[in-house]
Parts: structure tokens; C-alpha cells; sequence
């Protein structure tokens, strides 16, 4: 979903379509045309906590008794948890078209994620604010690109000279690389949890989890859509083709939403004016700035994958 900072209707427009859970990617251009582009992000969400287990029946079922015999209690009754399985608990609603290896160690798409990439004096703060009012949705602030940062986990194994350990799908018992094999998209659960340590709960809520009656973070957080706001996605040492391939294989279940603002020269000058006493590089010049969006706009318009 794409937006440029414009007037509060298209705003509240945008906030309709995610609560609608639209999958749509929507450009709103300030003092431009509008239009909807009817693209459906691949990399788009699901994740319920509560994941959907596919079940596969022994091949052995004399140690039952005869009343199992039917087999609609024996599909029912005489089942194992399937170690690997595909299954999407949200391919109905937030990520229908998510890739999701479940297994042992990781289930990817078990949480719901929300993110908003966007450029520094766009209007996001507000939009930030105005998302958090959604119900069961929390979104962060700035993190100085985090998201850059946890990719380095994955992206250390990629690529020339390096270890390709998050490609081997067998147990390799010898020589100093000796690792036995990690099911793929295993990485994604730690490099979803940096994410939600810096998106917790209310200091409050986190402060009576132990009290009696009250829940668990995990219980309090089971269906709640998590994110953040970053101004700086656009500026990592990556690829537009990096950057979502690697929200697709970690953030299955992830929905993004970019924010730009369309009159780069008035956006220049507030950069100038709100950053005149920092050392900073969001955006030397109009040229600088419009490659930032075309960055952006090229990662949800699929050009990235």
C-alpha cells in the first residue's frame, strides 16, 4: 500500500482499507491524481499464534480398541504432529498468499505484522498515531533501521565467501562448517522477536504479568497486529530485490504500507529546517528524495521480487 502525504480523507481512506483488510496496494499522490493499483502484495500476512496443525495418521492402530474403527474417528484420534508442514493460519484473512516452512523450531507466520516505510518529514508521525487507534494493533516508532540491522543475521550466510548453512538440508557431521541441518525460514523467529522487544506491551501490562488472573505477554499479545515506522528502510546497504525478499521470507505474515510525500521541494526545506542542527544524510537534495520513493514504491509494486 502506497500513500503520499496529501489531505486527511485519503488518510482516513487508507486507515478504512486495513481495517477492511484489503489486499491492495493503494497510491494516494498529494495534489495529484489518485489511483488503486489492484496489486496483491505476495508478501502480504497471517498469523495467528494459534497455528493449525496438520495431522497424519499412524500406520499402526491395533493398540486401539474396535469402537475407533470408522474412519472419521480415526482421523480424528489416531493422528501425530506433522514436524514440517506449509500450514498458513491466516490464508484466509491477513496473508492469503504466504509462504510459510513450519517446523520444530520455527512457524513464521504465527504473528501478524504491520509496517510503515516512509521518509522523514512525510507526514508518517501522524499516520503512526492514527494506525495505533486501529484495535489489536501496535505499532513502534524510529529504531535507526532495524530492520537492516536483523537482516544482517540472514544475509551473513548469503552470498559469495560465505557459509551457506541456511541452505543445507542435511546434517553435516564434519569439518569446521559441521552444522546439522536448519529447516528454511527458521531465522524468522529471531528476527521477528528484535522486532517485538522493541514494540512491547504497555509498561502497566508488562509490569502485572505475574500478578494472579492476569495474562501472560504472550496470552496479551495473541492477536495483536505488531510493526513499526521506519524513515529509513530505503537508505540500508541493500537491494530493492534484498529488502523484500527478505520481508517475504522473514515477515510472511506482513502487510506494508509506504508513505510519501509528492512536493519533494517544500519536503526538502522541512528537512533542512528540522534537521539543521544534526548530522544527517535523509536527504541532500529533491533527486536524493525521489530516489527514496522509487525505492519504496518499487518494493510493493513487486519490482522487488
Amino acid at each position: 500500500m502506497i500513500l503520499s502525504r496529501s489531505s486527511s480523507f485519503q488518510v482516513q481512506m487508507v486507515v478504512l482499507l486495513i481495517i477492511l483488510g484489503l489486499g491492495v496496494v493503494c497510491v494516494f499522490m498529494f495534489n495529484e491524481e489518485s489511483y488503486v493499483n489492484q496489486y496483491l502484495h505476495s508478501t502480504s500476512s497471517c498469523a495467528h499464534p494459534n497455528i493449525t496443525i496438520v495431522a497424519q495418521n499412524y500406520e499402526d492402530h491395533s493398540h486401539y480398541t474396535s469402537k475407533l474403527d470408522t474412519q472419521s474417528q480415526s482421523q480424528s484420534q489416531l493422528s501425530s504432529y506433522q514436524s514440517f508442514n506449509d500450514t498458513n493460519p491466516h490464508k484466509d484473512s491477513w496473508c492469503p498468499y504466504a509462504t510459510c516452512h513450519n517446523s520444530p523450531i520455527c512457524t513464521p507466520c504465527n504473528r501478524r505484522y504491520l509496517f510503515l516505510l516512509t521518509t522523514a518529514r512525510s507526514g508518517s508521525t501522524t499516520l503512526l498515531k492514527m494506525l495505533n487507534y486501529l484495535p489489536n494493533v501496535r505499532l513502534s516508532g524510529e529504531n535507526r533501521n532495524e530492520l537492516y540491522v536483523a537482516s544482517e543475521l540472514v544475509s551473513n550466510f548469503r552470498g559469495p565467501n560465505t557459509a551457506h548453512l541456511l541452505d543445507q538440508n542435511f546434517d553435516r557431521k564434519e569439518g569446521a562448517y559441521s552444522h546439522n541441518a536448519i529447516p528454511p525460514q527458521a531465522m524468522s523467529c529471531p528476527i521477528q522477536q528484535v522486532i517485538n522487544t522493541l514494540n512491547p506491551p504497555p509498561r502497566a501490562v508488562q509490569a502485572g504479568v505475574n500478578l494472579t488472573g492476569n495474562p501472560s505477554l504472550e496470552e496479551y499479545d495473541r492477536g495483536t497486529i505488531l510493526g513499526l515506522k521506519t524513515i529509513r528502510f530505503q537508505k540500508g546497504d541493500w537491494r530493492v530485490k534484498d529488502s523484500a525478499d527478505f520481508l517475504r521470507e522473514n515477515f510472511p505474515c506482513s502487510k506494508v504500507v509506504v508513505n510519501i510525500r509528492s512536493d519533494v521541494d517544500s519536503q526538502l526545506k522541512s528537512m533542512n529546517t528540522t534537521f539543521s542542527n544534526e548530522s544527517t544524510t535523509e536527504g541532500k537534495d529533491t533527486d536524493d528524495i525521489v530516489k527514496m520513493n522509487e525505492f519504496l514504491i518499487k518494493v510493493v509494486e513487486g519490482e522487488g521480487g
